[in-house]
């Protein structure tokens, strides 16, 4: 496909779903206020400020009943020495991830997300020989609105947004096609580049904000004089002429003016499927963007 024709489906596509999902941010902003108990007093109205908890006290009675953790034991089909080794190294693996990745606190904020967002995302693959799995903000994500809200992988597209990354990492990064990279750095030298820098930083102090509104005084990943870009991984349905049917590529895209990658998921990550992983506790029949467990309360 046309790199101009792709980036410009890419920005429509996000634009799509964005507007879609926006409908939920009052909810959602009104949902973590109340939770974190950061509620504004009005001295007009109010003599105290008092503010009773509900929101956390209904999340937290919700948890407490499906909060176990995601433990997990593996059985080989084969009953043979192989076999039963294989069963041992992937018991063992899976033990050291589940401390080292600390999943059962992951599990904990994954569902409180549920509780105050409605559905909670994760991502999951290895990157430098290791397994992650993190979970992702509904913020920072946009899927085509014609999705069945029962299969992630229906959806023309899944785009993760808000991935910020300094220039000097893009450039060095082996992985991005090099003509990518070149039309990237052409972009940010111009004047239109400038100001889309500017936005991506603003974007990028917001949400440290929002991790300062929890208590991180201190936290900022990048260096005041540093330039960062903001890059999406877009999971797109693609037509293949080859194989006469659609293919799921993995493309990346900064500032929505470069493609850095763009190569079949299965060439990619070596699996054809999403590797995002999505639940809800009150799933809708025709909406993604469900109600939390606290709307309402």
């Amino acid at each position: 496909m046309d790199k101009t024709k792709l980036i410009k489906e890419h920005v429509r596509e996000k634009k799509e779903s964005y507007d879609f999902k926006s409908r939920r941010f009052i909810q959602w902003n009104e949902n973590y206020a109340l939770y974190r108990d950061r509620v504004t007093t009005d001295r007009l109205t109010q003599r105290q400020a008092i503010n009773i908890p509900i929101m956390r006290e209904t999340i937290q009675t919700k948890i407490s009943k499906i909060d176990e953790a995601p433990e997990l034991k593996f059985k080989a089909r084969g009953r043979t020495n192989r076999h039963e080794t294989g069963e041992i190294i992937v018991d063992e693996l899976w033990s050291y991830y589940f401390d080292k990745l600390k999943l059962d606190i992951l599990d904990n904020v994954d569902k409180r997300v549920v509780g105050l967002q409605g559905r909670s995302f994760k991502i999951a693959g290895m990157s430098k020989g290791e397994f992650f799995i993190d979970i992702i903000d509904p913020y920072d994500i946009e899927i085509s609105p014609r999705v069945n809200p029962f299969d992630l992988n229906s959806a023309q597209y899944i785009i993760r947004t808000n991935i910020f990354r300094p220039l000097r990492e893009i450039l060095a990064n082996s992985k991005y096609d090099n003509d990518g990279k070149l039309e990237l750095k052409a972009y940010l030298d111009t004047k239109e580049g400038l100001i889309k820098s500017e936005q991506t930083n603003e974007a990028y102090l917001q949400k440290v904000q929002r991790l300062k509104d929890l208590g991180a005084q201190n936290y900022d990943d990048f260096n005041a004089s540093e330039v960062i870009v903001e890059i999406n991984e877009s999971y797109k349905l693609v037509w293949s002429v080859e194989a006469n049917q659609f293919v799921r590529h993995l493309i990346i895209i900064a500032a929505d003016k470069a493609i850095l990658y763009n190569k079949p998921l299965k060439e990619a990550i070596g699996i054809s499927r999403l590797p995002i992983i999505t639940w809800a506790d009150d799933t809708d029949l025709n909406d993604i963007w469900c109600d939390g467990i606290v709307t309402g309360k």
